[in-house]
């Protein structure tokens, strides 16, 4: 169970990614107010077959990090997500209305941030608070299933006929000799 729903997540993101969400999924303008943004823009992403058009959309790479975050049900620790499918690169709104950081996305994590499919959060672990990495449950139970990992299976061996126990024997003999 993801930490928050996909509105959640779309109210708190920062009106420069929210703008960004909207044209990768097909909208060009959306309300200048954030909540209406944020629920049209969920409206949208969650519409038969969008996001079937979005994930052949990806890159095999962005969908095998969408498969890693999709089996960690609760999410992943932001810092091992990103460490193997790359960062985000820290913008604020001016830089990101002026490089459009989605059309050249430097990571996985990157595109499938600009794309709204995943997001970060904190929650509290044994040792305190740490950020995750997470698929909203409304997108991770559409999304399709992640390749199963193939099956290990381990056949026994049969016992050795004879077993010699370890001895000092040879350490005695070398002492001897010297």
């Amino acid at each position: 169970m993801s930490p928050r729903s996909l509105e959640q997540c779309l109210i708190e993101s920062d009106p420069a990614r929210l703008e960004a969400i909207a044209r990768l999924w097909g909208l060009e303008r959306l309300p200048g107010r954030h909540r209406e943004a944020a629920a049209i823009l969920r409206e949208r992403m969650l519409a038969p077959g969008k996001l079937e058009q979005t994930w052949s959309a990806l890159s095999s790479s962005e969908r095998a990090a969408l498969s890693t975050l999709q089996t960690a049900e609760s999410g992943m620790p932001w810092l091992t997500f990103t460490r193997r499918w790359g960062q985000v690169r820290a913008m604020g709104p001016g830089r990101i209305a002026r490089e459009r950081p989605w059309e050249t996305p430097v990571s996985p994590t990157e595109g499938l941030w600009y794309r709204g499919l995943v997001f970060r959060a904190f929650v509290e672990g044994p040792t305190g608070l740490y950020e995750v990495a997470f698929i909203p449950d409304e997108l991770r139970t559409r999304l399709p299933a992640p390749p199963s990992l193939p099956s290990l299976r381990l056949t026994p061996t049969a016992a050795p006929p004879a077993v010699i126990p370890a001895d000092d024997c040879l350490l005695d003999d070398g002492c001897t000799f010297l």
